[in-house]
C-alpha cells in the first residue's frame, strides 16, 4: 500500500494507484477506507475506460460489507446481470409462511402443530423432536426472499434454506464470467462460517437467490446452541 501511497503522492491523477489503495484497504478489511478511494478513483475516471467495471465492482464489494445492501445489490446487478443466469420465476407454495407464520404476528397458535409436523419431515429440522421444535420455532423467524435477487444476511444472523436454492458466486478470477463456489438447497445453512467454512459470509462471495426462498431465520448465538444439542 506504501507503493501506492507514494505514487499517487507524486501522480495525483493517476486513478490507477487510487485504485489500488482501495484494493489494498479491501484486501486488509478495511472497508471504508476502501469505499472512500474507490469513490474518489470512480469520480476522477471518465467512461468507457477498460478498467471502470473493475472499480464499481470494489464499491458494490465495499458496500457488501458495510451493511449497505441496498446499494450494494445495485452495483453488482449493473455490472454482473449478464454473467449471473436468470431463472424462471416459479412461485412456490409455501410451507410455513402465511399458513402457520405471519410477518409481525408470528407463529398462529391454532396452527402451531401443523408447523411442528412440517418441520419434522424438512431436510434440517427432521433432527430434532417434536418438544425441541416447539421451543425452536420460538427462536426463529421465517421469511420469503425473492428469486433472481442477491442474499445478504446480517453477521449477527443465520438462515436455514427450507425451501428453494441458492448459488454462491465467485467473480475473483473473472468479473464476466463468475465461478459457482456452491450450491444450495432445502436443509442447508447460510451464514455460518462454522458450517461452510466461511464460505457464504467472504467478501468476495455472493449468494444469489436461483429461486424463490423460503427461509428459517435465526440469531447466530442461537443457532450456534441448537446446533450444539444435536452434536
Amino acid at each position: 500500500m506504501k507503493c501506492f501511497k507514494h505514487l499517487a503522492e507524486i501522480h495525483p491523477t493517476m486513478n490507477e494507484a487510487f485504485y489500488g489503495i482501495a484494493l489494498c484497504s479491501f484486501k486488509l478489511e478495511r472497508f471504508q477506507d476502501a469505499l472512500q478511494y474507490i469513490d474518489h478513483t470512480i469520480a476522477a475516471s471518465k467512461q468507457p475506460i477498460k478498467n471502470f467495471k473493475y472499480y464499481k465492482y470494489l464499491k458494490a464489494a465495499c458496500l457488501k460489507q458495510l451493511g449497505n445492501y441496498t446499494e450494494a445489490e445495485n452495483y453488482y446487478t449493473e455490472l454482473c446481470r449478464h454473467s449471473t443466469p436468470s431463472h424462471t420465476k416459479v412461485p412456490l407454495a409455501y410451507l410455513l409462511f402465511n399458513t402457520c407464520y405471519v410477518p409481525k404476528d408470528g407463529w398462529k397458535i391454532d396452527n402451531k402443530q401443523t408447523a411442528i409436523g412440517i418441520l419434522e419431515n424438512s431436510e434440517f429440522f427432521k433432527r430434532f423432536n417434536s418438544s425441541d421444535l416447539e421451543h425452536i420455532m420460538k427462536l426463529m423467524k421465517v421469511l420469503i426472499h425473492p428469486s433472481n435477487t442477491l442474499l445478504f444476511l446480517d453477521e449477527s444472523t443465520v438462515a436455514v434454506i427450507l425451501q428453494g436454492k441458492v448459488s454462491i458466486y465467485s467473480h475473483i478470477k473473472d468479473l464476466d464470467n463468475p465461478d459457482v463456489i456452491a450450491e444450495y438447497g432445502p436443509g442447508s445453512i447460510i451464514g455460518n462460517s462454522s458450517t461452510d467454512n466461511g464460505v457464504s459470509r467472504y467478501a468476495e462471495y455472493w449468494v444469489y437467490a436461483n429461486t424463490e426462498l423460503e427461509l428459517c431465520i435465526f440469531l447466530k448465538e442461537n443457532f450456534n446452541v441448537m446446533l450444539a444439542c444435536t452434536r
